[in-house]
């Protein structure tokens, strides 16, 4: 009863576009408002990433070339549409008198509704499978049975909030770090931005008190490279 809204579950970048997951159980207020806020948040926060920018034939970065598409997935454990028992929904940019789709495909909100029937493939079959029992069938695709094991990994309440925070924080300091490189005219490219990020990410995960092998995991750096890193006692 005094839960009031949650973070995002899940955030990911991908080469050329954003995702966003949320696994939402019962149904509470205003929930719609909270479905559309992610992804645009994340749309917004996208403006000013020198990393992804483009820039005109004198060099400089054209800032609005740095917003991306965003695809949001909500689950939900509850009937949230009430007309029929289709599982899956996905809703995008669309003008409905002309029956046109906007003409570049930036938005797209999907809600995969576990208590419906109706599902259109057996990989979703099987997603639907895992959220309601926990399991994966043995003839689920590796990448679902992968991403499973993931997130068996990962939910350990406290520690997966911890981990989030400090995720979001060495973002946030890369962002900054590498606007101000750009600004000044010293950036040094895309490959020593990511190595960067990842070092910041790593950081920030040591100061948590995160073990060695979640770092790991979570940055791509090698165990001796993270130990380097740690501050000397």
């Amino acid at each position: 009863m005094v839960l009031r809204h949650t973070l995002k579950d899940v955030a990911a970048s991908f080469r050329t576009a954003d995702f966003i997951s949320e696994v939402q159980i019962h149904q509470v207020r205003y929930f719609d408002e909270r479905t559309l806020y992610y992804p645009f948040d994340r749309y917004c926060k996208n403006y000013d990433r020198t990393d992804s920018m483009v820039r005109d034939s004198e060099g400089k970065p054209i800032r609005y070339s740095s917003l991306r598409p965003v695809f949001a997935l909500n689950v939900l454990g509850y009937s949230h549409f009430k007309e029929d028992g289709d599982a899956l929904r996905i809703f995008e940019l669309y003008d409905p008198i002309r029956k046109k789709r906007f003409n570049k495909e930036l938005l797209r909100i999907g809600y995969f509704e576990l208590p419906k029937p109706n599902v259109e493939t057996a990989n979703q079959m099987h997603w639907k499978d895992y959220f309601t029992t926990g399991t994966v069938k043995p003839d689920a695709p590796e990448y679902i049975r992968k991403a499973c094991r993931i997130i068996d990994f990962a939910n350990l309440g406290k520690e997966e909030m911890e981990v989030a925070f400090a995720l979001e924080k060495g973002q946030a300091i890369y962002d900054a770090g590498l606007v101000s490189s750009y600004l000044d005219g010293k950036d040094d490219g895309k490959a020593e931005g990511k190595a960067e990020r990842n070092v910041e990410f790593a950081m920030s995960m040591i100061e948590n008190g995160e073990p060695i092998d979640k770092i790991a995991l979570y940055t791509g750096l090698k165990t001796d490279q993270i130990k380097t890193l740690q501050p000397i006692s």
